[in-house]
């Protein structure tokens, strides 16, 4: 994600993106297959960050998204795969992130629309 090891704590809510199935009204997960539903806060365990050989920092757990539409909109998934969208998503007061110049990864997520 980055090189950045700086938690965050979120002042205000944070608009962000993700990449997801739509499958009938049920919204799920690109990667891991678990099904949102808008309008809910989910949390997850605190953040670890972990270096990685090339100076950079992974973070395994916590919810990936991006920072603006246009960046979500340019993954490559989705020229690819047409039953993939974008939600619009927040990052509430109080959560727990880390960010760079692409994605957020936080501990906290809303899911508030979805976009076609």
């Amino acid at each position: 994600l980055t090189n950045n090891l700086h938690k965050y704590i979120a002042e205000k809510d944070i608009v962000c993106y993700k990449i997801v199935y739509l499958k009938g009204k049920k919204i799920i997960s690109f990667w891991f297959d678990f099904t949102y539903e808008l309008n809910r806060k989910y949390t997850t365990q605190v953040l670890q960050p972990i270096p990685v050989p090339n100076g950079d920092i992974r973070i395994e757990k916590g919810f990936h998204s991006y920072r603006n539409l246009d960046t979500a909109k340019g993954d490559v998934w989705l020229s690819v795969m047409e039953s993939l969208v974008i939600v619009k998503c927040i990052v509430p007061k109080g959560s727990e992130y880390y960010i760079n110049s692409k994605e957020i990864v936080s501990n906290q997520i809303i899911f508030i629309e979805e976009l076609k």
